[in-house]
């Protein structure tokens, strides 16, 4: 059957489609009074339809920008400055512009481009143009996951390169950001990565411990009054009469 292709002009209405005859299969034209289950007023009124009356929508919604959605966490943001980020880069939070979040490209050289790192681009993103970031889940069609560096299975870290990923943990003071596994490397654009990023956290960071301007030489010590671990000087009551050496940490 032919595509139906509607004629609109001065508000003269035609519909062409073929019309079956037996024995005998010919086009045709209709006149617009004679088609059924048009809308009542032209343009209709607001009104909604079911996905499955959408021809492709279900197939977008389960398939976008090559993974599954019902096992994907994705996001819809805009780079925060000028440039571009493309497929497979890993990226951090900047800010909002109000309707979207902003994003950069994620460094594991320094927290302020690590400690907000939230996931990977899905498709081309830049301060003009949103697009969608994988937060969690399949990610498919990857180019920069080759088998000279990456295997099947490996786990993958933020690298010191500004987007990147390695297999590497890094190297302190650099910042161990846990991004996924690699499900698929390829040479091609095949690479497949399962992404679920894991922030490491610092030391002031957790939830039991309370460091305050710490100098070179001091202990981390319990507080059982408060529950704390706490940074104090070595000497002159740094470690008390009864505290083992092993509830104490130096620094420096």
């Amino acid at each position: 059957m032919s595509d139906i292709a509607v004629q609109i002009k001065e508000q003269v209405y035609q519909v062409n489609f073929p019309r079956y005859v037996a024995g005998n299969v010919s086009g045709g034209a209709v006149a617009w009074n004679d088609v059924t289950g048009k809308p009542a007023t032209f343009p209709p009124s607001a009104h909604t339809h079911p996905i499955s009356e959408v021809i492709g929508l279900q197939d977008r919604l389960d398939e976008a920008d090559g993974t599954k959605l019902n096992q994907a966490t994705i996001k819809l943001v805009r780079k925060s400055t000028a440039g571009t980020i493309t497929k497979g880069q890993v990226v951090y939070i900047v800010g909002s512009q109000g309707t979207h979040l902003t994003v950069e490209l994620a460094d594991a050289d320094s927290e302020a481009t690590a400690a907000t790192t939230v996931g990977v681009a899905l498709e081309t993103i830049t301060d003009t143009t949103e697009g969608f970031i994988m937060v969690q889940g399949l990610l498919e069609g990857l180019s920069n996951l080759p088998t000279a560096s990456f295997t099947d299975g490996a786990a993958l870290w933020l690298s010191s390169t500004a987007g990147g990923w390695t297999t590497t943990r890094p190297t302190q003071p650099a910042h161990g950001v846990f991004l996924g596994w690699v499900v698929s490397a390829s040479n091609g654009a095949s690479g497949r990565a399962y992404v679920k990023v894991i922030n490491g956290q610092e030391l002031e960071e957790l939830h039991d411990v309370l460091i305050t301007s710490p100098t070179n030489g001091q202990v981390l010590t319990y507080d059982a009054s408060t529950g704390l671990w706490k940074n104090q000087a070595a000497s002159g009551g740094g470690i008390t009469n009864g505290q083992s050496i092993v509830n104490a940490l130096i620094f420096g």
